[in-house]
């Protein structure tokens, strides 16, 4: 049986040397699964989070909130709605291939200046969006170099992953895709 869905990045960091960036400390920092133009300024901090509508590939998946009993009032707000991708199935190219599915999805990330070294930090909060208990595993790619292997155990855990990279151009793609032993529903 095919799995219906693929997990999304709850929440992507990236730390950058470039100017324009959303955040005046020249951080992108996303929150999945939110609303196009939404902004949550993280005083604590001192980011701002905005949407990830302008980073996701062709505007795929769908999102989704965290559901009760799993809402926590001490859980910080990028944490409380999720993204995540069906799988899409179907013809390959020109509508008369074998068929195929998309196993991957990523986030393209700009501006980033070519050759600067940058922290991407992601990280995954499952709280049972999907109602199903099901409790996924994926891995991580930066660019097309699998990254880190998220294997989620708990329907409370916040799973963080960092890794400081160098950019080979003037953006960076942080993607998810099936891993050999995918389980359950992805968010």
């Amino acid at each position: 049986m095919a799995p219906s869905t693929v997990l999304v990045l709850v929440v992507i960091l990236v730390a950058v040397r470039v100017h324009g960036q959303f955040d005046p400390q020249g951080f992108i920092s996303i929150d999945c699964g939110v609303a196009e133009a939404y902004q949550d300024p993280d005083p604590d901090r001192g980011l701002t989070y905005v949407s990830d509508a302008g980073f996701v590939d062709a505007g795929e998946g769908l999102n989704a909130p965290v559901r009760p009993p799993y809402v926590d009032k001490g859980l910080a707000q990028r944490y409380l709605n999720v993204r995540y991708f069906p799988v899409v199935t179907g013809a390959g190219a020109g509508g008369g291939g074998a068929a195929r599915t998309r196993t991957r999805s990523c986030y393209t990330l700009r501006p980033v200046a070519q050759g600067s070294r940058n922290l991407v930090r992601a990280t995954f909060y499952y709280g049972n969006y999907d109602g199903l208990n099901s409790r996924p595993a994926f891995d991580l790619h930066l660019g097309v170099s699998r990254w880190a292997t998220v294997n989620v155990t708990s329907n409370t855990g916040v799973y963080i992953f960092e890794a400081v990279t160098v950019s080979p151009a003037d953006f960076m793609q942080v993607g998810r895709s099936f891993s050999s032993f995918h389980i359950g529903l992805a968010f």
